[in-house]
């Protein structure tokens, strides 16, 4: 984890983020400055609070890249917020992906880039949720039907 950190890319990352809160903040007391004077405006509060704002938004979007490094350094999926395990219904090819998923890249010569799903959790028709994701997914196959059948015919 400390080697991650200390690469180039998150040293200048860092770097980064340090220049963007001094600036934000900086820019965030002089509109609230100006705000005080006797030409200011509620819209030098606006935009002070706006920069604050994106000195959240700068801390919050690096936090979430490094969550998501780190997550591929522990051979994760790198999306720190998911659930964990992917879900489909149906069985899965010979690649890993699902049955229905293979056959639509089948017809495009393979030159589609794809990464295979990282977990196949088999749905059980008796919970509701996964009846659910069941039926809409074999709905979404009848569309599929439908829309391979019109485009070849």
């Amino acid at each position: 984890m400390r080697r991650r950190l200390l690469s180039r890319k998150w040293l200048a990352l860092h770097a980064l983020l340090i220049v963007c809160l001094l600036s934000f903040s900086l820019l965030g007391k002089w509109q609230f400055t100006r705000a005080e004077s006797v030409d200011g405006t509620i819209r030098n509060i606006a935009y002070a609070l706006q920069w604050w704002i994106f000195a959240g938004f700068a801390i919050f979007f690096w936090w979430k890249m490094l969550r998501s490094d780190l997550a591929e350094d522990r051979g994760g999926t790198g999306s720190a917020g998911s659930s964990g395990s992917a879900r489909a219904a149906g069985s899965a090819g010979n690649d890993g992906k699902p049955a229905a998923f293979s056959e639509g890249l089948s017809g495009r010569g393979g030159d589609v880039a794809y990464e295979p799903a990282p977990a196949v959790e088999i749905l059980d028709e008796s919970d509701p949720e996964d009846a659910a994701l069941i039926a809409y997914n074999r709905y979404l196959a009848q569309l599929n039907e439908g829309h391979e059948r019109a485009r070849s015919g």
